[in-house]
């Protein structure tokens, strides 16, 4: 049997608010580069993934990223 995760805020997040955090380390303009949008826009995506997760800071999505069960191996290896 596999064991319940404690913390699994990110489940309330879509596809794209999951990417949008998990570039959240590489900095606002490679960011939105990254996702064709303006960094504005990317801000703003940022600003609703940080309300949903109840966090303040940008270290906060990090860290609901790193301790989310479906965390994507290459952010928990950096």
């Amino acid at each position: 049997m596999k064991p319940k995760p404690i913390f699994n805020a990110t489940a309330r997040l879509t596809p794209r608010e999951k990417t949008v955090a998990a570039l959240v380390c590489v900095g606002d303009k490679a960011a939105a580069d990254a996702l064709a949008i303006s960094v504005a826009t990317y801000r703003c995506h940022l600003r609703h993934v940080r309300k949903k997760l109840g966090v303040t800071s940008r270290a906060g999505v990090l860290l609901a990223l790193v301790l989310s069960p479906d965390c994507p191996m290459a952010i928990r290896t950096r």
